[in-house]
């Protein structure tokens, strides 16, 4: 294959679902030159020439399946999982050797479940769906632009398997907020890739979108400037999972012109930080300078320890694109001892003489526009009450500049679908996007249940919709002492949308004072959260949401003592502030 080949409608490249022809080129030359590589890669069973086929007659047994599932019911999972990696192998194997018994076996592959496949029936069925896909999508992807029998049929197939089957579990298609940490990686990387094979060039504008913004799993997000990411201090394998993903993703875009490799600059290449970072965490065993950070909301004391000795290809493509295409320093890669150990290795593999060459069209994303904030004075706040009691005393604030307090009642409650929120609210109208930021510094009284945070509104009634996150009081065992104990920062919202969120919080990280933010951009609300400093290397994403497009919202605080026989409760905060993006 001499290039790309380029829509005329989108403008996008094909094939550049993560193999384009430049891959495939490089590995047809390694395979004429009996690569190491390429014979590990033709010896693993999703490469051979035999897969799925009948030892006596050689005919192929029957592919796909009405019901797939993974978690609560793993209903023909590893069919799934091994017959979408053989599509993408044989897909290989038909253009590296020119035996059409590849191609045959990966069209029937990828005919057999864009035909069969009607139903998720698990409950992590969301992995398979944004994940394994990707391998049959780019399987089919080689194929629609290099095996001559495949047909507009073949592409209309998976094209409706997608719309109808796979991408309703996939967010940014289905126009919702990115998953956190790994989930969200696998996320971006199905949508991208989707995206790309559907010649879809608004999703695929609305992922590189997502790279720069997204509430949960934007590269913000997923990867700190240190090289932490969000499953660091989780286990290694996770942590590996988030940058297999991402490094896929990356690679897309990069077929499609998009350099997010050196996003946000050369300087600060996040996802090469990531990637050198594990390296360096595992193999000195740990980090001292470790900040509490992760990307589902949890907060870990410290960075996992283990090598990873296998599914590293996200250090092969780094290398390949780092190293060998822009001649950078990955020292820490380098040394890593477990590079190019993966069958799917010899896709990315170069002769370590070669200086591989940018394309002319590459281009960068425009610049990350960012929130600048200017102290909000209490006194612009408002004070209402929302469905509380009207027998109960007014609210009280008390105000000092940008800090104050708020004293009011509300029964809250856990149920928030019922539409019964009971809350007293000291908020600020914001017309467009913005911003609110404020640090809670305490509460006056050990109420169980009680409820204190930042939230915004659509509108001042109670059957509004919302996205808040907040902190309760409990009375529970800690280290075998009862003692009053913040729950964990949660975040919900009420408004039909899919709701990323983020997991509980160690002990240790319940303490005051607690910086809150919550930003819009268009109709997406995202909510972050520190216990350390403002510094934006501590802020962990707590979810997003989208919120209907009303051109004014409503940001404040909250509070709830929830039995309303003990309150008021007073809150005090600190350092409001109110942000604008940059350039508006």
């Amino acid at each position: 294959m001499e290039g790309d080949i380029i829509s005329p409608t989108s403008g996008l490249r094909h094939p550049g679902c993560g193999i384009n022809a430049e891959l495939l080129n490089n590995m047809k030359k390694e395979y004429d030159a009996g690569s190491q590589l390429y014979e590990k890669f033709a010896n693993s069973r999703w490469a051979k020439i035999t897969y799925k086929r009948d030892e006596v007659t050689g005919e192929l047994n029957e592919l796909g399946h009405e019901n797939v599932g993974r978690g609560s019911s793993n209903e023909n999972r590893t069919d799934y999982e091994f017959d979408c990696q053989a599509a993408l192998y044989q897909a290989i194997q038909y253009y590296c050797t020119g035996i059409e018994t590849y191609a045959e076996t990966a069209t029937a592959i990828i005919h057999g479940w864009a035909t069969k496949h009607k139903n998720w029936v698990g409950s992590e069925s969301y992995f398979l769906a944004q994940g394994n896909s990707c391998d049959l999508v780019a399987g089919a992807e080689i194929l629609r632009y290099t095996y001559p029998k495949w047909t507009q049929q073949n592409t209309d197939e998976l094209i409706k398997y997608l719309d109808e089957v796979v991408d309703p579990l996939v967010n940014i298609m289905v126009g919702q907020p990115l998953r956190a940490a790994n989930q969200g990686a696998i996320d971006f990387n199905g949508a991208i890739t989707h995206a790309v094979f559907k010649d879809d060039k608004d999703k695929f504008e609305k992922c590189l979108y997502a790279f720069q913004y997204d509430g949960m799993s934007s590269i913000y997000n997923l990867i700190l400037p240190n090289g932490q990411n969000g499953d660091s201090g989780r286990d290694s394998g996770h942590a590996r999972g988030l940058l297999s993903a991402l490094t896929n993703a990356v690679e897309v875009a990069w077929q499609q012109g998009y350099d997010l490799y050196r996003y946000p600059s050369a300087e600060d290449a996040r996802l090469l930080r990531g990637c050198e970072y594990f390296c360096k965490s595992l193999l000195q065993e740990g980090d001292p300078n470790w900040i509490p950070f992760g990307g589902y909301g949890a907060a870990f004391p410290a960075v996992a320890t283990g090598l990873v000795t296998d599914g590293l290809t996200c250090l092969d493509i780094a290398y390949m694109r780092y190293k060998q295409t822009f001649g950078m320093d990955c020292s820490w890669i380098e040394q890593y001892p477990y590079k190019w150990v993966d069958a799917n290795s010899f896709f990315y593999k170069y002769a370590s003489n070669v200086t591989i060459k940018v394309p002319e069209y590459i281009q960068s994303l425009p610049a990350f526009k960012s929130f600048t904030y200017t102290s909000l004075n209490s006194a612009d706040l408002q004070v209402v009450t929302i469905n509380v009691d009207p027998s109960k005393p007014a609210p009280v604030v008390e105000r000092n500049g940008n800090a104050g307090s708020l004293s009011g009642y509300g029964t809250w409650t856990d149920d928030f679908k019922k539409k019964d929120d009971s809350f007293t609210f000291l908020y600020i109208p914001i017309t467009g996007d913005g911003s609110f930021k404020v640090k809670i510094t305490g509460w006056d009284k050990e109420i169980d249940n009680a409820s204190v945070g930042v939230m915004v509104r659509d509108f001042l009634t109670k059957d509004a919709n919302f996205a808040e996150v907040g902190w309760s009081r409990k009375w529970q065992k800690v280290n075998d002492t009862d003692q009053w104990v913040s729950a964990p920062t949660t975040s919900r919202s009420r408004n039909g949308s899919n709701v990323s969120n983020g997991r509980d919080l160690d002990a240790y990280q319940r303490e005051w004072p607690y910086w809150f933010i919550l930003e819009r951009r268009g109709d997406r609300i995202a909510i972050k959260a520190s216990s350390k400093d403002p510094d934006a290397e501590y802020w962990i994403p707590k979810g997003e949401c989208i919120m209907p497009n009303n051109e004014t919202l409503y940001f404040g605080i909250y509070v709830a003592p929830k039995d309303d026989s003990k309150g008021p409760l007073k809150v005090s905060f600190s350092d409001l502030q109110i942000g604008t993006l940059s350039g508006e």
